[in-house]
């Protein structure tokens, strides 16, 4: 542990300190650790994943893709997607809220 100079105000200081206790600087960010990076890339990738999930049910489901003359036909296909995309979007709230706490939780820590 070797002592450096703030930046701020000059006063000698730990180098594995954060912030001066002196002025109050911040000297060095505090970084995640290893299941801390895990949870942040999972949220990133799994909103990633969901948002274009979300765009192909719509595009899939809502713009015809699945066209046909028979009103039940195309009448099932408007439930389908609505039932895929009702669910997808529970599905997208439930895990977001469950990986975001945890996103918390790992947050570094000065």
């Amino acid at each position: 542990m070797a002592m450096i100079p703030c930046k701020e105000c000059g006063k000698e200081v730990s180098s594995e300190a954060f912030k001066c206790p002196n002025c109050g600087a911040r000297l060095r960010k505090a970084k995640r650790g290893f299941f801390g990076k895990i949870f942040k890339w999972s949220f990133v990738l799994f909103n990633l994943l969901m948002f274009l999930w979300v765009i192909y049910i719509v595009v899939f489901y809502g713009d015809g893709v699945v066209s046909t003359n028979d009103g039940m036909e195309q009448a099932a296909n408007v439930v389908a997607g609505t039932i895929w995309l009702s669910g997808s979007i529970t599905t997208w709230v439930i895990v977001d809220v469950i990986l975001g706490i945890f996103v918390l939780l790992t947050r570094p820590k000065e």
